[in-house]
């Protein structure tokens, strides 16, 4: 089999190729800026290669909870509510979770605390970042966007942390 030669294509000339493809559609619809870098200068500070770990978090779009802050609307096991520190989420007992508390929210982390009902608990945790510990049927559990935690058959989802609030979608597990 015949060995394909790599070409490299500095990055002003595929910036120039693709400004050119988009050229005569009589539209600028649709269009992508493009920022016109001469072959010996550095790309713009903003760019950053695709793939590349980022130091901090992504900002998350802000997200509006379907309950709004409306606690109450948890009540029967399934909602998803804006919430703050020292807010207290109403959960039915048949979920074996009570007590359960925004303990923290930090710029990418929501603290969670609360108490397994009966003799035995079971948990899990799955995400971005997931902590938890018990003791004595109390738990405390921290969660990043996009993280989920069961704690017996209540499930805990992280939608958003944004602004000092967190978006908590809760349901059934």
């Amino acid at each position: 089999m015949p060995r394909r030669k790599s070409a490299l294509v500095p990055l002003a000339a595929l910036t120039v190729v693709l400004a050119a493809t988009g050229c005569g559609s009589g539209s600028d619809a649709g269009s992508l800026p493009v920022e016109d870098t001469a072959p010996d200068q550095p790309p713009p500070v903003s760019a950053a290669p695709t793939g590349a770990a980022s130091s901090s978090p992504l900002p998350l779009p802000a997200h509006r909870a379907a309950d709004g802050s409306d606690v109450s609307a948890c009540g029967d096991g399934r909602c998803e509510v804006r919430v703050g520190p020292g807010t207290a989420l109403p959960v039915p007992r048949r979920l074996d979770v009570t007590g359960l508390e925004v303990s923290s929210v930090s710029a990418d982390r929501v603290g969670l605390t609360g108490q397994n009902l009966g003799n035995s608990s079971y948990g899990s945790c799955s995400g971005l970042y997931c902590h938890t510990s018990s003791s004595n049927g109390a738990f405390r559990v921290t969660l990043g966007p996009r993280s989920t935690v069961i704690e017996n058959s209540l499930r805990v989802e992280v939608v958003a942390v944004e602004d000092g609030a967190a978006v908590l979608r809760l349901s059934p597990a």
